[in-house]
């Protein structure tokens, strides 16, 4: 058994940063989470796949079972095969709307009764301009049965293969590879032009079958952990399409998009030299850091719940209002001076009227608690309902949050609702507003309103 000896690490010697201590704590449980689900098992008091391990699984176990994924099956010879209906391929037509890129039989094959795993997986990626030589590698295990004394052991078999596809004389269409090394396992490259940029997709294919009770043919004709990786020189893979959501590649704009996946996640390096398929894709997203200077803008709870000085703090937040204001202005004057985002300009005209009507909702909120004094009075307990929930003296100290005062993004949303919460015929009521946004930890923030 890979787990029987786990080895843990000694996390958090104090001498890192907090942020550092977390982020080696996520590493080592998604790396648990590999070795677990997809193997291979650490060799012995490291945390280093073992390309060679020996599972000992009792009596009836086999890998393709004890690994829940990461594997590409053989199929089943007493299965009638269902072939999923084949779609136009964007990549085989300049003008084509679909992300799809591959619509080959054997990308998902699913059969009538039993095996519902894929026998292929593969990636696409767009390749620059200037590549000319793209290297693919092929690597993954395969369990061979050892010995039934004392239980099932299966001896892991690391295998490979290597492939170098010359761009420049390769054609419309797929190559097919189908080295006798391999036996019963095909490696596929399609070349295919999509919006003016080559597509190339890898596919690996399990074309090895096995009996229906022969768990043993089943379990040694499984690969298993299978990485491709191809290295050259890449682009971003995206093109306008149909199903795509404008304003979404609007806001991500500034991103790279190298690969995509086929019945697998995918990755790429930093500097576009490298794709690979990932059965456990990471991505971190950047830790969300407010401005300090527009919270100091926002007034502190000891002055929000006085009711000599309530008037005065909401009268001050229209300082608030008009600085984001000015940073709207300053994302119009960003997109106006780039060229190459002026396809998009639908987008963002809605974008701005968006936001702009965000700050017209604001001022009114605004302007509704000074001119409303019961209003006031009300969003004054409000706060200080919350101000007490904190500084209660029947508050256990670890729930004590140090230093709390409203986060900006807050206050904005609740400016933006006053009107629809206070006036009972309010054309907000039949609005929902919802704020989402990434926190940068293991939970995404949502509110609504």
């Amino acid at each position: 058994m890979p787990h029987g000896s786990d080895f843990i690490p000694s996390l958090g010697t104090g001498s890192e940063s907090l942020n550092e201590a977390q982020s080696e704590v996520r590493e080592h449980m998604e790396k648990c989470l590999r070795r677990d689900l997809v193997g291979p098992g650490w060799i012995k008091g490291t945390l280093e796949p073992d390309d060679e391990e020996v599972l000992r699984l009792g009596d009836r176990g086999v890998p393709d079972r004890f690994y829940l994924s990461g594997y590409i099956s053989p199929r089943c010879e007493d299965d009638v095969e269902t072939l999923p209906p084949s779609q136009k391929i964007a990549g085989d037509n300049s003008t084509g709307s679909d992300e799809e890129f591959d619509d080959a039989p054997v990308e998902e094959v699913s059969s009538e009764t039993r095996d519902l795993a894929p026998r292929s997986i593969g990636l696409s990626a767009a390749p620059s301009p200037n590549c000319q030589t793209l290297a693919a590698s092929f690597e993954w295990g395969e369990y061979l049965f050892k010995s039934q004394e004392g239980g099932r052991e299966w001896a892991r078999q690391p295998k490979s293969h290597n492939i170098s596809v010359d761009l420049e004389s390769m054609e419309d269409g797929e190559i097919e590879f189908t080295p006798s090394t391999h036996p019963q396992t095909r490696f596929l490259f399609k070349n295919s032009t999509r919006e003016g940029k080559r597509i190339i997709t890898v596919r690996v294919v399990n074309d090895r079958t096995y009996a229906h009770r022969d768990w043993k043919k089943r379990a040694e004709s499984t690969m298993h952990q299978m990485k491709i990786t191809l290295t050259g020189s890449f682009q971003d893979i995206r093109a306008p399409s149909s199903i795509s959501d404008t304003k979404m590649d609007l806001l991500y704009h500034y991103s790279d998009i190298l690969s995509y996946g086929h019945n697998i996640g995918v990755g790429w390096s930093d500097d576009c030299t490298q794709v690979w398929s990932d059965y456990i894709p990471r991505h971190e997203v950047p830790l969300m850091r407010q401005r300090d200077e527009l919270q100091e803008l926002i007034p502190k709870f000891d002055v929000l719940t006085h009711p000599d000085k309530i008037y005065g703090a909401v009268e001050s937040l229209r300082q608030f209002v008009d600085t984001y204001e000015d940073w709207i202005e300053e994302q119009r004057q960003t997109f106006e001076s780039r060229k190459e985002l002026q396809t998009f300009r639908g987008e963002f005209e809605e974008n701005l009227a968006n936001a702009n009507n965000n700050i017209d909702r604001m001022r009114r909120g605004i302007s509704l608690l000074l001119e409303d004094s019961d209003a006031l009075e009300a969003y004054r307990l409000a706060n200080k309902a919350i101000w007490v929930s904190q500084t209660s003296a029947s508050l256990d100290d670890q729930h004590r949050i140090s230093g709390f005062q409203w986060r900006p993004f807050q206050f904005a949303f609740q400016l933006i609702n006053l009107e629809g919460i206070i006036c009972n015929d309010h054309k907000d009521r039949k609005m929902v507003d919802l704020a989402w946004f990434p926190t940068g930890g293991a939970r995404q923030k949502h509110t609504s309103g």
